[in-house]
């Protein structure tokens, strides 16, 4: 039944590997779970229950990183390349499903297996490379303490064209409990502190390249449907095409659900600041992004600055969540201020939402008077921009 899977859309394996031990299996899926259980979500929840102990501590070697792909991953369909990771949270202690684009679903697919299962602790900073071959472990001694775009260059180097890169950056290695993975440049596990489970692991990143090639039970049905998608998407594909889903900043402002200064209000009266498609098209300098087989679109980049002190020019992607909690949460009007500070969050691997609810906390409580300078070192206000990328340095080299 295995072989059946195999020769379709899914393999019917799972790589398990334990950092304390160093020790990997490449182990059966049972054929039943990918019905009763459908996509990567639905695999990793099964996988989570079956795997973890009820009181499992988040940020201990007993915690499982899931790494999940579903049954469309690598085959030639639209908008089918995001992936799934699952874990125990350490900022809630709950079930954690978060899912992400790039290319490290499909990668790991075409190794010959769905899903990647990390546990344990390394004793050193390691990273793990998952080929056709199997697992191997390197040394990560070299990259631990950088950021998530450096790192990213020099494992990319180094695997050449074809890899996928998951890694972590100074906030996972410090076990920030919002701290998230980046996949391939421009994607985040964001929610939850997956990054932190990561860096509790000394795992620093993950490698994937896989030589597998899949086809559809039925190829002509699948290009028919993709024909179908394709055709429904173009004549709705204005707003997120042109303005990625920032164009929400205008529409949620006017159903008063936009935050603004740590949620006192629903409606940023300076929020025309943050629009996207004048800043898009003043710019000159932006681009469109999309994940694997993606025909949307929806992210877009921008060129600013480099906020930490380089004279080059660095690319930023913006998404709707983000200028609501690191520009409106912070009464931040400046698309460029919000810019800079989700190019920070992202080189240092920090969730832009969390990280921008407890800035916007921090700020009000020292408007209120509960904390002050003695405590942080510098005061903090509302539409200061410079005092919230010194805070997340802060939290994220702690």
């Amino acid at each position: 039944m295995v072989q059946n899977l195999a020769s379709g859309c899914q393999n019917g394996r799972i790589m398990c590997v334990d950092l304390t031990t160093g020790r990997a299996s490449s182990q059966v899926i049972p054929a039943e779970v990918f019905t009763d259980f459908i996509g990567g979500k639905g695999l990793g929840a099964y996988l989570a229950y079956k795997g973890l102990e009820p009181h499992t501590y988040p940020l201990g070697p007993q915690n499982a990183l899931f790494f999940l792909s579903g049954p469309l991953q690598a085959l030639p369909g639209p908008s089918v390349g995001r992936w799934s990771l699952v874990t125990k949270s350490p900022l809630t202690g709950l079930f954690l499903d978060t899912h992400c684009g790039g290319a490290l679903g499909r990668e790991i697919k075409k190794t010959g297996h769905d899903a990647l299962c990390v546990t344990g602790r390394s004793d050193k900073p390691v990273i793990l490379v998952l080929t056709d071959e199997g697992v191997r472990l390197e040394d990560a001694g070299g990259i631990w303490g950088k950021g998530v775009f450096e790192s990213t260059r020099l494992l990319l180097q180094e695997h050449g064209p074809g890899a996928s890169v998951y890694v972590i950056g100074p906030a996972g290695e410090k076990q920030v409990k919002y701290a998230c993975g980046s996949c391939d440049f421009a994607h985040q596990t964001g929610r939850g502190g997956s990054g932190a489970v990561m860096g509790s692991k000394n795992l620093k990143a993950i490698v994937a390249k896989g030589s597998r090639s899949f086809e559809p039970a039925n190829p002509e049905e699948m290009r028919a449907v993709s024909r179908e998608v394709a055709e429904t998407w173009k004549t709705h594909e204005t707003a997120f095409k042109e303005l990625g889903t920032g164009f929400l900043v205008e529409v949620a402002s006017e159903l008063g659900q936009f935050p603004y200064r740590n949620f006192a209000s629903g409606f940023f009266p300076d929020h025309s600041g943050l629009d996207v498609g004048l800043g898009y098209a003043l710019r000159g300098r932006g681009r469109r992004l999309s994940c694997p087989h993606c025909i949307m679109q929806c992210t877009h980049s921008y060129g600013i600055q480099d906020p930490f002190g380089s004279e080059s020019e660095v690319e930023s992607t913006v998404e709707y969540e983000t200028l609501g909690l690191l520009g409106g949460n912070l009464a931040i009007s400046d698309l460029e201020a919000v810019l800079r500070l989700n190019y920070i969050c992202d080189e240092l691997g920090l969730d832009t939402i969390s990280a921008g609810s407890v800035i916007g906390f921090a700020m009000e409580a020292f408007e209120r008077g509960i904390i002050d300078e003695t405590r942080i070192g510098f005061p903090l206000q509302f539409g200061d921009s410079r005092c919230a990328e010194r805070l997340l340095l802060l939290i994220a080299r702690r």
